[in-house]
């Protein structure tokens, strides 16, 4: 018995998990588009949306070196990595904020993280003026 709901919680989770990966590549597709020549954004951007999950905030660098953006790679990495990033702030999914390591000093550090709550309040704010333009 004890085995039988450890499979069916394993099950469950799996289940969730496809669910989430299922809903995660639909919207990158509506981002991103169909495009085959997008594939390799669509995969950094799933990759960095649960990076930020996962770590909660990350400076550039640190996401640009974690999504595999580097100078030999890529012709313009930064490019590249705006490509990725622009359309998750666009939906306001992703955020970014100054953050200056010393208080008198104008270097400082960008820093990216996740705001479900925003992107949520952005998706029903689209759904309500779409559906009042079309009445």
């Amino acid at each position: 018995m004890f085995a039988r709901l450890l499979v069916l919680g394993h099950l469950s989770l799996i289940f969730k998990y496809r669910i989430h990966n299922i809903i995660m590549r639909e919207l990158l597709l509506w981002l991103y588009g169909k495009s085959a020549r997008n594939a390799h954004i669509r995969e950094m951007a799933e990759k960095a949306v649960l990076l930020l999950k996962e770590k909660g905030s990350m400076e550039h660098m640190e996401l640009c070196k974690a999504l595999g953006i580097a100078l030999n790679k890529y012709q313009k990495p930064k490019r590249t990595f705006y490509f990725v990033v622009n359309p998750l702030k666009r939906v306001q999914l992703v955020k970014e904020k100054r953050i200056y390591p010393k208080k008198d000093s104008k270097k400082f550090e960008t820093h990216y993280f996740l705001t479900p709550e925003k992107f949520n309040g952005y998706m029903i704010r689209i759904i309500e003026e779409f559906s009042s333009q079309m009445k």
